[in-house]
């Protein structure tokens, strides 16, 4: 009965530490990264992608 109740006071603590440890403070986010995006064919498709991407990420921002 003992063991369990043992068992039971550290699972509790590393459940509590980990808590703890997921609250803390968040770094800063960096500056955002480019992409660059190679052009060896047609440059209208590759256009539209790039357009395409850029819609894109300025709805996650």
């Amino acid at each position: 009965m003992k063991q369990i109740k043992h068992l039971t006071l550290l699972l509790s603590l590393i459940c509590l530490v980990l808590f703890i440890a997921g609250c803390g403070k968040k770094q800063p986010n960096e500056a955002p990264q480019e992409l660059t995006v190679g052009i060896l064919s047609d440059t209208f498709i590759w256009k539209q992608l790039v357009q395409d991407a850029q819609e894109k990420i300025l709805v996650f921002l």
